[in-house]
Protein backbone atom coordinates (compact mmCIF):
# COMPACT_ATOMS: atom_id res chain seq x y z
CA UNK A 1 0.00 0.00 0.00
CA UNK A 2 3.19 2.38 0.63
CA UNK A 3 4.58 1.28 -2.33
CA UNK A 4 7.67 0.26 -0.79
CA UNK A 5 7.56 -3.25 -3.00
CA UNK A 6 10.82 -4.53 -2.56
CA UNK A 7 10.37 -4.43 1.33
CA UNK A 8 6.86 -6.30 0.65
CA UNK A 9 8.88 -8.85 -1.36
CA UNK A 10 10.94 -9.43 1.60
CA UNK A 11 7.83 -9.89 3.88
CA UNK A 12 5.89 -12.31 1.61
CA UNK A 13 9.13 -14.62 1.17
CA UNK A 14 9.45 -15.02 4.80
CA UNK A 15 5.90 -15.88 4.90
CA UNK A 16 6.15 -18.40 2.10
CA UNK A 17 9.24 -19.47 4.10
CA UNK A 18 6.78 -20.11 7.47
CA UNK A 19 4.48 -21.40 5.76
CA UNK A 20 6.50 -24.13 4.14
CA UNK A 21 8.28 -24.60 7.47
CA UNK A 22 4.94 -25.43 8.82
CA UNK A 23 3.44 -27.68 6.39
CA UNK A 24 6.98 -29.90 7.09
CA UNK A 25 6.27 -29.95 11.12
CA UNK A 26 2.59 -31.05 10.13
CA UNK A 27 3.06 -34.92 11.09
CA UNK A 28 5.34 -33.95 14.21
CA UNK A 29 2.21 -31.45 15.27
CA UNK A 30 -0.01 -34.01 14.65
CA UNK A 31 1.82 -36.74 16.42
CA UNK A 32 1.79 -34.37 18.96
CA UNK A 33 -1.63 -33.34 19.74
CA UNK A 34 -3.04 -37.45 19.16
CA UNK A 35 -0.45 -38.34 21.95
CA UNK A 36 -1.13 -35.61 24.54
CA UNK A 37 -4.97 -36.17 23.83
CA UNK A 38 -4.11 -40.06 24.62
CA UNK A 39 -2.21 -39.28 27.63
CA UNK A 40 -5.17 -36.50 28.29
CA UNK A 41 -7.75 -39.55 28.27
CA UNK A 42 -5.94 -41.48 30.92
CA UNK A 43 -5.71 -38.67 32.97
CA UNK A 44 -8.81 -38.29 32.95
CA UNK A 45 -8.77 -34.93 31.65
CA UNK A 46 -11.66 -34.06 29.77
CA UNK A 47 -10.86 -30.25 28.20
CA UNK A 48 -7.36 -31.21 27.92
CA UNK A 49 -8.22 -33.94 25.62
CA UNK A 50 -10.71 -32.67 23.51
CA UNK A 51 -8.54 -29.55 23.07
CA UNK A 52 -5.47 -32.10 21.81
CA UNK A 53 -7.68 -33.99 19.37
CA UNK A 54 -9.61 -30.66 17.65
CA UNK A 55 -6.05 -29.86 17.15
CA UNK A 56 -5.29 -32.69 16.02
CA UNK A 57 -8.42 -32.74 13.35
CA UNK A 58 -7.48 -29.44 12.58
CA UNK A 59 -4.25 -30.85 11.18
CA UNK A 60 -6.12 -33.94 9.58
CA UNK A 61 -9.54 -33.34 9.32
CA UNK A 62 -9.89 -37.33 8.21
CA UNK A 63 -7.97 -38.93 11.13
CA UNK A 64 -9.67 -41.70 12.38
CA UNK A 65 -7.82 -41.90 15.77
CA UNK A 66 -8.51 -38.30 16.61
CA UNK A 67 -12.05 -38.37 15.79
CA UNK A 68 -12.28 -42.07 17.88
CA UNK A 69 -10.25 -39.68 20.63
CA UNK A 70 -12.62 -36.70 20.55
CA UNK A 71 -15.78 -38.76 20.86
CA UNK A 72 -14.24 -40.53 24.34
CA UNK A 73 -13.52 -37.57 25.47
CA UNK A 74 -16.52 -36.01 25.08
CA UNK A 75 -17.88 -38.45 27.28
CA UNK A 76 -15.21 -38.94 29.72
CA UNK A 77 -16.90 -36.55 32.71
CA UNK A 78 -19.81 -38.96 32.46
CA UNK A 79 -17.48 -41.85 32.93
CA UNK A 80 -15.43 -40.80 35.76
CA UNK A 81 -18.77 -39.67 37.41
CA UNK A 82 -20.24 -43.27 36.45
CA UNK A 83 -16.86 -45.02 37.68
CA UNK A 84 -17.06 -42.80 41.07
CA UNK A 85 -20.38 -44.18 41.79
CA UNK A 86 -19.75 -47.74 40.98
CA UNK A 87 -16.63 -47.93 43.04
CA UNK A 88 -18.47 -46.72 45.83
CA UNK A 89 -21.22 -49.44 45.02
CA UNK A 90 -18.52 -52.57 45.01
CA UNK A 91 -17.07 -50.92 48.20
CA UNK A 92 -20.65 -51.56 49.71
CA UNK A 93 -20.95 -55.45 48.40
CA UNK A 94 -24.02 -53.72 46.70
CA UNK A 95 -22.53 -56.01 43.59
CA UNK A 96 -25.66 -55.71 41.43
CA UNK A 97 -25.44 -51.83 41.12
CA UNK A 98 -21.71 -51.46 40.71
CA UNK A 99 -22.47 -54.63 37.85
CA UNK A 100 -25.19 -52.02 35.78
CA UNK A 101 -22.98 -48.73 36.31
CA UNK A 102 -19.48 -50.48 35.35
CA UNK A 103 -22.00 -52.01 32.20
CA UNK A 104 -23.38 -48.78 31.44
CA UNK A 105 -19.68 -47.43 31.09
CA UNK A 106 -18.63 -50.27 28.99
CA UNK A 107 -21.38 -49.09 26.78
CA UNK A 108 -20.36 -45.59 26.49
CA UNK A 109 -16.59 -46.72 26.25
CA UNK A 110 -15.77 -49.87 26.04
CA UNK A 111 -12.08 -49.05 25.92
CA UNK A 112 -12.34 -47.38 29.90
CA UNK A 113 -9.92 -50.09 31.32
CA UNK A 114 -10.60 -49.26 34.86
CA UNK A 115 -14.12 -49.87 34.18
CA UNK A 116 -13.53 -53.43 31.95
CA UNK A 117 -11.56 -54.51 34.81
CA UNK A 118 -13.48 -53.75 37.64
CA UNK A 119 -16.78 -55.11 35.52
CA UNK A 120 -15.01 -58.78 35.09
CA UNK A 121 -14.19 -58.69 39.00
CA UNK A 122 -17.77 -57.66 40.08
CA UNK A 123 -19.03 -60.52 37.72
CA UNK A 124 -16.71 -62.64 39.42
CA UNK A 125 -17.88 -61.73 42.82
CA UNK A 126 -21.43 -62.59 41.88
CA UNK A 127 -21.14 -65.55 40.42
CA UNK A 128 -19.37 -66.75 43.39
CA UNK A 129 -22.17 -65.32 45.66
CA UNK A 130 -24.85 -66.86 43.72
CA UNK A 131 -22.85 -70.30 43.20
CA UNK A 132 -22.24 -70.58 46.90
CA UNK A 133 -26.36 -69.89 47.43
CA UNK A 134 -26.98 -72.67 45.36
CA UNK A 135 -24.77 -74.68 47.14
CA UNK A 136 -26.27 -73.64 50.34
CA UNK A 137 -29.94 -74.47 49.05
CA UNK A 138 -28.48 -77.76 47.73
CA UNK A 139 -27.30 -78.92 51.04
CA UNK A 140 -30.08 -77.35 53.13
CA UNK A 141 -32.57 -79.08 50.63
CA UNK A 142 -30.32 -82.59 51.12
CA UNK A 143 -30.48 -82.67 54.89
CA UNK A 144 -34.26 -82.19 54.82
CA UNK A 145 -34.00 -84.65 52.34
CA UNK A 146 -36.36 -82.53 49.22
CA UNK A 147 -34.55 -84.31 46.30
CA UNK A 148 -36.31 -82.63 43.87
CA UNK A 149 -34.98 -78.90 45.74
CA UNK A 150 -31.93 -80.15 46.04
CA UNK A 151 -31.63 -81.64 42.33
CA UNK A 152 -32.54 -77.93 41.17
CA UNK A 153 -29.66 -76.04 43.68
CA UNK A 154 -27.47 -78.51 42.41
CA UNK A 155 -28.25 -77.58 38.17
CA UNK A 156 -27.73 -73.99 39.12
CA UNK A 157 -24.46 -74.64 40.87
CA UNK A 158 -23.17 -77.06 38.05
CA UNK A 159 -24.29 -74.53 35.54
CA UNK A 160 -21.79 -71.78 37.41
CA UNK A 161 -18.86 -73.80 38.67
CA UNK A 162 -19.23 -77.23 36.54
CA UNK A 163 -15.68 -78.36 37.03
CA UNK A 164 -15.73 -77.14 41.27
CA UNK A 165 -14.98 -80.32 43.53
CA UNK A 166 -18.20 -79.17 45.97
CA UNK A 167 -19.68 -80.16 42.47
CA UNK A 168 -19.08 -83.16 41.93
CA UNK A 169 -19.47 -84.22 46.13
CA UNK A 170 -22.79 -82.38 45.79
CA UNK A 171 -23.50 -84.94 42.98
CA UNK A 172 -22.30 -87.87 44.70
CA UNK A 173 -24.82 -86.76 47.77
CA UNK A 174 -27.49 -87.15 45.57
CA UNK A 175 -27.39 -89.96 44.07
CA UNK A 176 -26.91 -91.32 47.83
CA UNK A 177 -30.44 -89.41 48.79
CA UNK A 178 -32.37 -90.82 45.72
CA UNK A 179 -31.09 -94.41 46.48
CA UNK A 180 -31.54 -93.70 50.12
CA UNK A 181 -35.58 -92.80 49.06
CA UNK A 182 -36.02 -95.08 46.62
CA UNK A 183 -34.94 -98.14 49.14
CA UNK A 184 -37.08 -96.74 51.61
CA UNK A 185 -39.93 -96.03 49.18
CA UNK A 186 -39.59 -99.86 48.41
CA UNK A 187 -39.24 -100.83 51.73
CA UNK A 188 -42.96 -98.72 52.81
CA UNK A 189 -44.34 -100.52 49.37
CA UNK A 190 -42.71 -104.24 50.70
CA UNK A 191 -44.18 -103.57 53.98
CA UNK A 192 -47.79 -103.17 52.59
CA UNK A 193 -47.63 -105.91 50.27
CA UNK A 194 -46.79 -108.05 53.43
CA UNK A 195 -49.79 -106.62 55.11
CA UNK A 196 -52.00 -107.37 52.33
CA UNK A 197 -50.22 -110.89 51.71
CA UNK A 198 -49.77 -109.94 48.58
CA UNK A 199 -46.73 -112.19 48.14
CA UNK A 200 -45.71 -111.50 44.54
CA UNK A 201 -45.58 -107.65 44.64
CA UNK A 202 -43.76 -108.02 47.67
CA UNK A 203 -40.71 -110.37 45.95
CA UNK A 204 -40.68 -107.99 42.75
CA UNK A 205 -40.29 -105.21 45.45
CA UNK A 206 -37.06 -107.32 46.72
CA UNK A 207 -35.92 -107.28 43.62
CA UNK A 208 -35.89 -103.65 43.01
CA UNK A 209 -34.51 -102.81 46.03
CA UNK A 210 -31.38 -105.01 45.61
CA UNK A 211 -30.87 -103.57 41.88
CA UNK A 212 -30.47 -100.33 43.72
CA UNK A 213 -28.44 -101.69 46.20
CA UNK A 214 -27.24 -105.46 46.24
CA UNK A 215 -26.61 -105.36 50.32
CA UNK A 216 -30.07 -103.95 50.88
CA UNK A 217 -30.68 -106.06 54.27
CA UNK A 218 -34.77 -105.29 54.11
CA UNK A 219 -34.90 -106.93 50.69
CA UNK A 220 -32.48 -109.68 51.36
CA UNK A 221 -34.65 -110.90 54.05
CA UNK A 222 -37.68 -109.83 52.47
CA UNK A 223 -36.47 -111.53 49.27
CA UNK A 224 -36.32 -115.22 51.25
CA UNK A 225 -39.59 -114.38 53.40
CA UNK A 226 -41.54 -113.69 50.24
CA UNK A 227 -40.83 -116.45 48.47
CA UNK A 228 -41.09 -118.79 50.77
CA UNK A 229 -44.45 -117.76 50.79
CA UNK A 230 -45.12 -117.09 47.93
CA UNK A 231 -44.55 -120.65 46.97
CA UNK A 232 -47.39 -121.71 49.68
CA UNK A 233 -49.59 -119.32 49.06
CA UNK A 234 -49.44 -120.91 45.47
CA UNK A 235 -49.54 -124.57 47.01
CA UNK A 236 -52.54 -123.71 48.73
CA UNK A 237 -54.50 -122.07 45.97
CA UNK A 238 -53.69 -124.95 43.74
CA UNK A 239 -55.17 -127.60 46.65
CA UNK A 240 -58.24 -125.45 46.74
CA UNK A 241 -58.66 -125.14 42.98
CA UNK A 242 -57.91 -128.91 42.49
CA UNK A 243 -59.66 -130.56 45.34
CA UNK A 244 -60.64 -134.17 43.57
CA UNK A 245 -56.91 -134.69 43.74
CA UNK A 246 -57.30 -135.42 47.42
CA UNK A 247 -58.35 -138.61 46.47
CA UNK A 248 -54.78 -139.50 45.99
CA UNK A 249 -52.75 -140.98 49.05
CA UNK A 250 -49.73 -139.61 47.55
CA UNK A 251 -51.32 -136.03 47.25
CA UNK A 252 -52.85 -136.49 50.51
CA UNK A 253 -49.46 -136.49 52.30
CA UNK A 254 -47.69 -134.13 50.37
CA UNK A 255 -51.22 -131.33 51.21
CA UNK A 256 -50.94 -132.66 55.46
CA UNK A 257 -47.27 -131.48 54.86
CA UNK A 258 -48.05 -127.97 53.02
CA UNK A 259 -50.65 -127.42 55.87
CA UNK A 260 -48.38 -128.33 58.27
CA UNK A 261 -46.28 -125.55 57.17
CA UNK A 262 -49.44 -123.09 56.55
CA UNK A 263 -49.73 -123.85 60.36
CA UNK A 264 -46.49 -122.81 61.50
CA UNK A 265 -46.57 -119.56 60.40
CA UNK A 266 -46.39 -117.49 63.14
CA UNK A 267 -48.88 -114.27 63.31
CA UNK A 268 -50.66 -115.82 59.91
CA UNK A 269 -52.93 -112.84 57.93
CA UNK A 270 -56.74 -113.24 57.19
CA UNK A 271 -55.94 -114.84 53.58
CA UNK A 272 -53.62 -117.63 55.25
CA UNK A 273 -56.12 -118.23 58.03
CA UNK A 274 -58.88 -118.60 55.05
CA UNK A 275 -56.96 -120.80 52.46
CA UNK A 276 -55.60 -123.09 56.08
CA UNK A 277 -59.33 -123.59 56.96
CA UNK A 278 -60.39 -124.18 53.42
CA UNK A 279 -57.52 -126.76 53.08
CA UNK A 280 -58.95 -127.91 56.72
CA UNK A 281 -62.76 -128.45 55.37
CA UNK A 282 -61.13 -130.62 52.07
CA UNK A 283 -59.42 -132.91 54.36
CA UNK A 284 -62.15 -133.64 56.25
CA UNK A 285 -64.26 -134.24 53.06
CA UNK A 286 -61.54 -136.16 51.31
CA UNK A 287 -61.52 -138.17 54.35
CA UNK A 288 -65.21 -138.67 54.83
CA UNK A 289 -66.34 -141.87 52.82
CA UNK A 290 -69.41 -141.66 50.57
CA UNK A 291 -72.12 -144.59 49.85
CA UNK A 292 -71.61 -145.50 46.26
CA UNK A 293 -74.51 -148.11 44.76
CA UNK A 294 -72.92 -149.75 41.57
CA UNK A 295 -76.11 -152.29 39.75
CA UNK A 296 -75.43 -154.72 37.52
CA UNK A 297 -76.48 -157.93 35.47
CA UNK A 298 -74.41 -160.05 37.00
CA UNK A 299 -72.77 -160.66 33.23
CA UNK A 300 -71.01 -158.32 33.13
CA UNK A 301 -66.99 -158.42 34.50
CA UNK A 302 -66.74 -154.93 36.54
CA UNK A 303 -63.37 -153.54 37.12
CA UNK A 304 -62.63 -149.75 38.54
CA UNK A 305 -59.28 -148.10 38.39
CA UNK A 306 -57.38 -147.94 41.41
CA UNK A 307 -60.02 -149.97 43.21
CA UNK A 308 -59.90 -153.22 41.60
CA UNK A 309 -61.60 -155.93 40.43
CA UNK A 310 -65.33 -156.16 41.52
CA UNK A 311 -66.43 -158.75 39.52
CA UNK A 312 -69.75 -159.89 38.14
CA UNK A 313 -72.90 -158.59 40.42
CA UNK A 314 -76.25 -157.95 40.22
CA UNK A 315 -75.87 -155.13 42.95
CA UNK A 316 -72.84 -153.93 45.16
CA UNK A 317 -72.61 -151.56 47.69
CA UNK A 318 -68.88 -149.46 47.70
CA UNK A 319 -67.72 -146.39 50.35
CA UNK A 320 -65.54 -143.99 48.21
CA UNK A 321 -63.36 -140.99 49.07
CA UNK A 322 -64.98 -138.05 47.30
CA UNK A 323 -62.57 -137.76 43.29
CA UNK A 324 -63.17 -138.82 40.25
CA UNK A 325 -63.05 -142.57 39.40
CA UNK A 326 -63.47 -144.68 36.06
CA UNK A 327 -65.61 -148.18 36.05
CA UNK A 328 -65.29 -150.01 33.22
CA UNK A 329 -67.60 -153.17 32.46
CA UNK A 330 -66.63 -156.16 29.51
CA UNK A 331 -68.35 -159.23 28.42
CA UNK A 332 -67.73 -161.58 26.28
CA UNK A 333 -69.61 -161.02 22.67
CA UNK A 334 -70.35 -157.16 23.86
CA UNK A 335 -68.90 -153.85 23.08
CA UNK A 336 -66.70 -152.62 26.53
CA UNK A 337 -68.46 -150.29 28.99
CA UNK A 338 -67.13 -147.40 30.04
CA UNK A 339 -68.40 -144.70 32.84
CA UNK A 340 -66.41 -141.84 34.42
CA UNK A 341 -68.11 -140.42 37.35
CA UNK A 342 -67.35 -138.24 40.67
CA UNK A 343 -68.20 -138.95 43.92
CA UNK A 344 -69.74 -136.11 45.82
CA UNK A 345 -68.51 -134.76 49.04
CA UNK A 346 -72.29 -133.93 50.47
CA UNK A 347 -72.38 -137.47 51.86
CA UNK A 348 -75.34 -138.37 49.99
CA UNK A 349 -75.65 -142.03 48.70
CA UNK A 350 -74.90 -141.96 44.85
CA UNK A 351 -76.53 -145.11 41.88
CA UNK A 352 -75.11 -146.10 39.10
CA UNK A 353 -75.55 -148.88 36.59
CA UNK A 354 -72.64 -150.92 34.53
CA UNK A 355 -73.61 -153.30 32.18
CA UNK A 356 -72.77 -154.59 28.76
CA UNK A 357 -75.79 -154.03 26.51
CA UNK A 358 -74.41 -153.92 23.21
CA UNK A 359 -73.61 -156.96 20.99
CA UNK A 360 -70.99 -157.29 18.56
Amino acid sequence: AAQQYEKAGTVLQQAISALESLRASRPVLLADALSRGVQSLADGDSPAAVAAFTRALALDPENVQATHGLARAKTLDQVIELYKKARAAEKQADLKTAEELFARINTLDPEFQPAVQALSRVRIQLQDREFNAAMARFLQALAEKKEKVARNALARAVKLRPQSPLVADGKRQLRQLVTEQTLERLQRNYGQAVMSEQWQQAMDFCVQALKVDPQAAFALVGREKAGRRLALDKALRNIIRHPLRLQEEAVLTEVRQILAAARAVIEPGPELSRQIAAVDTLLVRAARQVEVVLQSDNATEVVMYRIGRLGRFSRRTLRLRPGRYTIVGSRPGFRDVRREFEVRSDGKQQFLQIRCTEVI
